[in-house]
């Protein structure tokens, strides 16, 4: 079990995350662009059906490069005309982050209690692996299917602390704890961590989800 002890845990409604097999982004072996909607995904996002939600996706390596992009993830039930089975599955559009995506990266999806949404693409090992598990509190290998974060332990930093919010020159956490500090982390890499985490503390303006009842997958 994962515990959301990390300094970004107090911002989010609820975190889950995974390994990425092939049937998810390899367009060679599946042209699908979904993800199987097992219970984390439906704690995440409900029962209501579709919703279409605008969402923040975003890429990093380990030498430090990060892609982000605006794009939308529609979460639905395939089987909503059958009279007693549901099979929920979260849909996400072409852009240039999930073509970044391959098989045995980590992929987070996150919530903030404003509704707005994330998904973060990173590799399985190395500097960035690292730290987003420390930033994100994630204590146990991904699998294959989707986990959640336990978002109610009781320790969590506020957000003020953890984000330096209010003074440009305040350092935040992750900067200032020796034990979180990687000695071969490359300059680049905590640039564009200190850029995600500044990007993931922003609360979005105006709603980010709509319920239609016209969403059909593409093919």
């Amino acid at each position: 079990m994962a515990a959301g002890t990390g300094v970004l845990s107090d911002i989010f409604s609820g975190i889950v995350f995974k390994r990425l097999s092939p049937v998810e982004v390899d367009a060679v072996r599946s042209n699908q662009h979904e993800f199987n909607g097992s219970r984390p995904l439906i704690e995440l996002f409900g029962r209501a059906q579709p919703q279409r939600l605008i969402t923040d996706f975003y890429w990093m390596s380990n030498a430090g490069q990060l892609l982000s992009e605006k794009g939308l993830l529609t979460w639905y039930d395939a089987r909503a005309r059958h009279p007693t089975r549901t099979e929920y599955r979260l849909y996400y559009y072409d852009n240039s982050v999930t073509r970044k995506a391959v098989a045995g990266d980590t992929l987070l999806i996150g919530r903030k209690p404003d509704g707005s949404t994330f998904l973060l693409i990173a590799p399985p090992t190395g500097a960035a692996a690292t730290r987003i598990a420390w930033l994100f509190g994630i204590e146990v290998e991904p699998g294959a299917a989707f986990a959640a974060l336990d978002l109610d332990a009781a320790e969590r930093s506020g957000l003020s602390t953890a984000f330096g919010v209010g003074d440009q020159e305040e350092m935040s956490i992750w900067e200032i704890d020796e034990s979180a500090r990687l000695s071969d982390e490359p300059p680049e890499l905590r640039n564009s961590i200190r850029i995600l985490q500044k990007k993931l503390g922003e609360h979005a303006n105006g709603p980010t989800a709509s319920t239609s009842s016209t969403f059909q997958p593409e093919e």
